[in-house]
């Protein structure tokens, strides 16, 4: 059964017996069961022998077939042995390379060894030296320590004797204090009072009349009724002009109610409060305001108006239309001293305009009145990285845009050393009640072409700008280059300019350090400040400038008139009927105008005040005989109607000669004016300029003189500074000539 080779003989075998045994069943007899063997024999014989030689044949096939697949078989493996063999010879070469780098690492990593171990060798010796080091340095802290503590404890119990001492003496100033805050507080509530009024007096201004829309005699004489109408707080609405026989008109028109007080919230005048004031109190001013009125004009009520009746007859308007034609062409300029308080009011001031606009004139104006309001003698230095030929040379310090940046830096660290001193003087009083402070001369710094400098010097890279900050330390004396952290700290590379002139801005004028800045484009965007910070600045545009100062800067509410004047002021200017210089000036919080600018010996000589600054063409009113008269007017202009004296109110003789601030003699004249006109200002400084014609100045012996005999003055007759309690000054404690001396 296992012999596989010889299945086909087995097979045939099993066949053979097979039929033998069935023969053999059927009972045949020995000779036929030999003859049928012997037959059967030989078939089986013979299928044998084909069994057989089939068999040899398949396994003849068979050996031939197993012999190829053998020798493919052979083929294969040799093959395989061969890149079995190739693999074996890559695979030596690359365990060879790695060998000898492992070897390269191992000795790199034993000499690694060596010198860590001779680190950590160093190290431990470094180690125990500062270790012993500390040990004895700690000894020495602590006996120091004990020492400290016993001085300590002793300064604190005679530090604790002086603070109850001070505390005693702290609750009787806060007695004061509080005295001092309630007449304060009452003081400001009286203020905002006047503020409130202020308000409602302004929102009642901005209610504007209606006017006729047509140009005949009657209409342009009925604008002036009703202008007169406005004046005296009654507002016409929808006038209706309609002309009569005999030279007479009427004019009927409807009231806006307004405030009577402009105190109370709720409209309280009507149509016949309107009514019975134009006819008690109007119709002689409205006899007076509509030119060529021969008679008291008629007041009647209609139909929910009022009806105005004129007779105009017998009037020259020919005479009139010239008249009105003059007014028109007329400019209307402040006065001269409105520069003056230009520059006072404002706590900086830009200048915007083009070359060839008047821009230097005004400049040099502007320094001198900013040095008369700081006070002394004031120093003025000049920046301009293009300078020109009208270029005052002698304060020209920085001229070109490389060293231009060191103007705003010299300004920042003078404004840093001059707080410095001040605050150490004023925490040297806590030990010396009376310490002086330090006085320090004003400087003006004038910065032109500020826009060009700001760009070039805004957006810097931080290594130039470090470069600069050395340089310019570099110049510095030690004491005024402590300054520089601080300005390091406030400065950054890409607001470099912008950085300082915000700070000078802002600290500047107290330390009495101004900045006057001009340029051709001075917008927050492009100098580098926002808009708030500009905004706390006036500026001054000239030219072409003075357009965009109307558009950007100017509120919407005063555009239309400032328009129209500007429309105006340039139709003359073609015309040759007015100078061509003039600008635009926007104060601070205040309604901008426009002014003629000043030529230039306007403010250089004491008597500025009383002079009219015009040019050839509009001649200067002769005020000589009265050399104060414009100051004396300037101060009853701002004197209430309500509060003027009768000599006020009254006044033709010439303003009387100022006092001899050095003469030390208090006569009863000077203590009259002085009382008289403190009484009507309660202004240290106002009541000074007046009486002694002396500029504020902490330098001044002169100013020093006036104020040590106002206070004088004042403390004898029971009076006290307004805002505060009487207050000690440093010269209070000295005599006159101690005052005076130089």
């Amino acid at each position: 059964m296992g012999d596989k080779e010889n299945q086909w003989l087995w097979t045939s075998l099993r066949i053979l017996g097979c039929g033998a045994a069935i023969s053999a069943v059927y009972g045949y007899n020995k000779e036929e069961q030999e003859d049928r063997a012997h037959d059967e024999n030989t078939i089986i014989l013979n299928a044998a022998n084909e069994v057989k030689q089939g068999y040899e044949w398949e396994r003849y096939n068979l050996q031939t077939q197993h012999q190829r697949e053998i020798e493919r078989y052979e083929q294969i493996i040799a093959q395989l042995q061969q890149q079995l063999k190739a693999a074996e010879e890559v695979n030596f070469e690359r365990i060879e390379t790695e060998k000898e780098k492992l070897a390269v690492d191992y000795h790199r990593l034993l000499e690694e060894r060596d010198r860590l171990a001779q680190e950590q060798a160093l190290l431990e010796e470094h180690f125990t030296t500062q270790q012993q080091t500390l040990e004895a340095n700690q000894q020495a802290l602590e006996a120091q320590e004990a020492e400290l503590v016993e001085s300590y404890q002793a300064m604190l119990d005679a530090e604790r004797t002086r603070l109850q001492e001070k505390e005693n003496e702290l609750e009787q100033r806060e007695q004061l204090m509080l005295q001092g805050f309630e007449r304060e507080w009452a003081e400001r509530e009286a203020f905002y009072a006047q503020i409130a009024e202020a308000a409602l007096q302004e929102s009642h201004s901005l209610k504007q009349p209606d006017y006729p829309q047509g140009h005949s005699h009657e209409e342009l004489l009925a604008c002036e009724a009703i202008r007169c109408l406005y004046e005296h707080g009654i507002v016409v609405k929808s006038p209706v002009v309609q002309g009569l026989r005999g030279g007479r008109f009427e004019l009927r028109f409807k009231i806006l109610p307004v405030l009577a007080d402009h105190k109370v919230a709720s409209p309280v005048r009507s149509l016949g409060e309107a009514y019975k004031q134009i006819n008690r109190e109007l119709i002689k001013p409205l006899r007076i305001a509509v030119r060529g009125c021969c008679a008291d004009p008629l007041i009647e009520p209609t139909d929910g108006g009022l009806k105005l009746t004129f007779d105009v007859s017998g009037t020259d308007w020919e005479a009139l239309e010239q008249e009105r034609k003059a007014q028109a062409d007329a400019i209307a300029d402040p006065p001269p001293t409105h520069l003056a308080a230009f520059v006072r009011d404002n706590p900086q001031i830009c200048l915007m305009g083009d070359s060839g606009e008047g821009k230097t004139t005004l400049i040099n104006n502007l320094a001198h009145l900013m040095e008369q309001e700081l006070g002394g003698e004031a120093q003025l230095y000049i920046v301009n990285p293009k300078p020109n030929e009208e270029t005052d040379l002698s304060k020209l310090k920085y001229a070109d845009f490389e060293s231009s940046i060191f103007g705003l830096l010299e300004a920042a660290t003078e404004i840093l050393y001059r707080l410095d001193l001040n605050t150490k003087a004023l925490l040297k009083r806590r030990e010396i009640a009376d310490n002086p402070l330090p006085r320090f001369s004003p400087i003006i710094y004038f910065f032109d072409e500020f826009s060009e400098l700001a760009g070039v010097w805004n957006k810097c890279k931080p290594d130039v700008m470090e470069e600069v900050l050395s340089e310019f330390e570099s110049m510095l004396t030690p004491e005024k280059s402590k300054a520089m952290e601080f300005v390091r700290k406030r400065v950054a590379p890409n607001t470099f300019a912008s950085d300082l002139l915000k700070f000078c801005w802002r600290v500047g004028r107290t330390e009495k350090v101004k900045l006057l800045i001009a340029g051709q484009n001075l917008k927050a965007g492009t100098i580098g400040t926002t808009i708030q910070d500009l905004n706390q600045t006036a500026i001054i545009y000239l030219g072409e400038a003075i357009r965009e100062g109307i558009d950007n800067r100017v509120s919407s509410w005063q555009r239309e008139s400032l328009n129209q004047e500007y429309a105006h002021r340039s139709q003359k200017v073609a015309e040759g009927k007015a100078n061509r210089f003039y600008g635009l000036f926007v104060p601070k919080g205040r309604k901008s105008y426009f002014s003629t600018l000043p030529d230039e010996s306007a403010f250089l000589n004491t008597n500025w005040l009383s002079e009219t600054v015009q040019s050839s063409e509009f001649p200067a009113p002769d005020t000589s005989s009265a050399p104060n008269l414009v100051q004396e007017l300037e101060r009853l202009w701002q004197l209430p109607s309500d509060e003027r004296t009768e000599e006020d109110c009254t006044r033709t003789n010439a303003v009387q000669e100022p006092f001899d601030p050095l003469d030390p003699e208090i006569t009863p004249a000077l203590t009259e004016a002085v009382l008289k006109n403190y009484d009507a200002y309660k202004s240290q400084t106002k009541v000074i300029e007046i009486v002694w014609n002396v500029g504020k100045s902490g330098t001044s012996n002169k100013y020093r003189a006036a104020k040590w005999k106002f206070r004088r003055i004042l403390k004898k007759h029971n009076r006290n500074l307004p805002g505060k309690q009487w207050g000690q000054d440093p010269d209070d404690s000295k005599n006159f000539n101690e005052v005076i001396q130089p």
